[in-house]
């Protein structure tokens, strides 16, 4: 067994400290009685043995941390402690300072060369040895000194100036009046000091207490004492709210990527609406509002991996949109369609699945996670409400991104929520549409991945100084030196489990959602769309079908009994008028529409009306005339036996009244012989048409 110096020991249900080792014997200190403790001698063998049997045993120094304490050089405590060293440096350093009759004649040296008294040198004595034999045990206890509660008879201070609150001191049953108020109204309700103190005043005042005013505390008495007994930790953090308690004000005790293996391993995202008016593509004049905005990051390397921009709302429709970006190519397909072809795989190359997403339980609670996590082994962290700390670095790139065009374009909001007179109008401002938004968001983007100063201290020691701290550049140098690649997948399969789904009902014109038609050519070659009930005996009623609601050129069948491979359906020409539309335009295009024909509503109300005005009119009239007419008495089969005359007699009044059917002569105009041509007897002369026909039909 190695014993060591300084180390305290439980011997016989005192505390021990071994201040010296010699030879066969131990010099030992009781530290539970410093006043009257001296060092004393122990048989070194039978302290070894005590301690193998476990009847003596080692515990924690309670003073082990005084001799890292620090001291401020010139201050009068280090003044006072080295002066007490010195008085008893020569005691302390003998071999021999446990020998009475030797410490008797040093303490009496040290009497007679620094004029100390005895009683002080001994007390510094017990104190070096009992705090651990070293210098810093000689320091004062400052932070012991004062009273800790003092209790006053009368009101201390400067006197009133009349007889309000003189007599006002908080004790006994005032002071528990004030804790209760303070408590109810301070600690749990965070209401001001003034207010505290109206309802502590009027608490006094009314029944059962009725206190006059010379024992009512003031004001300035309330504050003192919440000062002095509510300033500690708990009583601030019990004045915040609970939201607050558990976000905000807790200590930062790790980082963002303390558990991330590297590049890839995590991502976050959130939403938030965007600072900005925009206008629709079709028509400038018409506002949309404010679009949802969803950003991907990366934790480890602080790259925007995805994106999405529209007019969904929060939601997981929105959110797949957003992690489609992120793990396939379709960003890079966006911005070459946005006209940003210098946007490429290698300055975004943020291509795969990754290992963990975190967000909002409400995003990822849907039948599409579940693609993710039983096929390929993605885990989903959902914290609990209120828990943005969980997602800092995804909060962070909104302000990031939002900071990049704000002062650049119009129609963003600026100012408080109350307009003054004067202030621009920001919707009014508004000129920016969805497209153009999308390749400046896009722009940013990629600024901030490739350029973004990052100044972090918390990337892995071998992270090379002569990489620049840039998103871009760590993601780089993560996927080649830490662990965890990403995983590659089929776009169009991503597209499939992750994109929103939708019954589409089948008919002739083809696969029908939201009121668009779509055509598939293996569904054309099935004989589906074959009309008269030819190919409705076979196709089925519905399919789900997965759609994109940034562009609903196309959908992509999800359930398909005749391909095991995903199909992809395009719009028909039935609906050529929503190509290249995103959904929330089309349903804007379509209450539109609707709303135009019920402007013009009423003018076709005010037409049938009069239309069927007529149809009455016209009926009475001739049902009236067939009354009186002479014919009456006519059998029917008389009045349909004349029907041919009839019609021949009709036909001659109708000629008789149009001038271009009647002839000349017959209106009394001048008949003139048409001119007679020369007869020619070339070889091209047409043929007689109808004597040829006339000889066919004799032939015949």
């Amino acid at each position: 067994m190695i014993l060591r110096k300084n180390t305290v020991y439980q011997v016989e249900g005192a505390r021990q400290r071994v201040v010296s080792i010699l030879s066969t014997r131990l010099v030992l200190f009781n530290i539970d009685d410093p006043e009257k403790s001296l060092p004393y001698l122990y048989c070194k063998d039978t302290f070894v043995d005590l301690l193998n049997e476990e009847i003596i045993t080692q515990v924690d120094d309670p003073f082990a941390q005084l001799a890292l304490k620090p001291v401020e050089p010139g201050s009068k405590a280090e003044i006072k402690r080295d002066g007490r060293f010195k008085v008893i440096r020569a005691l302390v350093q003998h071999d021999r300072f446990y020998d009475s009759d030797i410490r008797g004649k040093l303490v009496a040296e040290a009497k007679e060369e620094f004029g100390r008294g005895e009683k002080f040198i001994y007390k510094w004595f017990r104190r070096y040895f009992e705090r651990g034999c070293v210098k810093n045990a000689l320091l004062g206890d400052y932070e012991a000194t004062g009273v800790a509660e003092r209790r006053y008879k009368v009101k201390t201070g400067r006197p009133s100036g009349g007889i309000r609150h003189s007599k006002a001191i908080i004790q006994d049953e005032v002071e528990e009046i004030v804790k209760s108020v303070i408590k109810a109204h301070y600690l749990d309700n965070s209401k001001t000091k003034p207010q505290v103190y109206k309802h502590l005043r009027t608490i006094l005042f009314d029944p059962p207490h009725c206190f006059p005013g010379s024992r009512i505390p003031s004001e300035a008495q309330l504050r003192n004492y919440i000062r002095k007994h509510y300033s500690d930790t708990n009583s601030q953090l019990s004045r915040l709210p609970k939201k607050v308690q558990n976000n905000d004000a807790q200590p930062i005790t790790s980082t963002a990527i303390a558990n991330v293996n590297g590049p890839g391993s995590r991502y976050e995202f959130d939403a938030t609406i965007v600072d900005i008016y925009l206008t629709s593509d079709y028509d400038p004049s018409r506002v949309l509002g404010r679009p949802t905005l969803y950003l991907v990051v990366c934790t480890y390397s602080r790259m925007i991996a995805g994106y999405y921009i529209g007019f969904e709302a929060p939601s997981y429709h929105a959110a797949m949109q957003a992690l489609i970006s992120a793990m396939s190519d379709s960003k890079i397909k966006r911005a070459h369609d946005l006209g940003l072809d210098w946007v490429t795989a290698d300055i975004w190359p943020t291509i795969g699945l990754c290992e963990a997403i975190a967000a909002d339980r409400g995003e990822l609670m849907a039948d599409q996670t579940e693609y993710l996590q039983e096929q390929h082994g993605m885990s989903l962290e959902t914290p609990g409400p209120y828990k943005a700390v969980f997602r800092s670095i995804g909060e962070r790139r909104f302000g990031i991104v939002q900071g990049g065009f704000k002062d650049q374009v119009d129609g963003v909001v600026i100012g408080s929520n109350v307009k003054k007179r004067g202030d621009p109008d920001y919707v009014d401002n508004a000129n920016m549409s969805l497209d153009a938004f999308e390749r400046i968001l896009i722009a940013l983007i990629v600024h901030h991945n490739q350029f973004e100063n990052l100044k972090r201290t918390d990337l892995p020691a071998t992270y090379p100084d002569e990489v620049p701290l840039k998103p871009l550049n760590i993601w780089q140098w993560g996927q080649e030196n830490c662990t965890g690649y990403m995983q590659q997948i089929d776009e169009v399969a991503l597209k499939v489990a992750l994109l929103p789904k939708k019954e589409a009902t089948l008919s002739n014109y083809g696969l029908n959602i939201y009121g668009l038609f779509y055509r598939c050519r293996a569904f054309e070659e099935l004989g589906w769309f074959h009309r008269k009930g030819i190919g409705a005996s076979k196709r089925p009623n519905k399919l789900t079908v997965a759609y994109d609601p940034r562009c609903m050129d196309r959908i992509y069948i999800v359930i398909s009994e005749h391909n095991d491979k995903p199909l992809v359906a395009e719009l028909s020409r039935q609906s050529e008028s929503w190509r290249g539309q995103s959904l929330h335009e089309i349903k804007l295009r379509k209450s539109v529409r609707s709303k135009t024909d019920e402007d013009t509503k009423e003018a076709e109300d005010e037409s049938l009306s009069k239309l069927q005005r007529l149809f009455d009119e016209t009926n009475k009239t001739q049902r009236n005339a067939k009354k009186s007419s002479a014919l009456i008495g006519m059998s029917k089969t008389e009045r349909k036996r004349g029907i041919e005359d009839n019609r021949d007699e009709a036909l001659r009044a109708e000629r008789a009244k149009n001038p271009w059917i009647t002839p000349l002569d017959e209106q009394g105009g001048t008949y003139t012989e048409p001119y007679a041509l020369s007869e020619s007897t070339d070889d091209f002369e047409d043929p007689d048409i109808l004597e040829q026909l006339q000889q066919r039909s004799c032939y015949e």
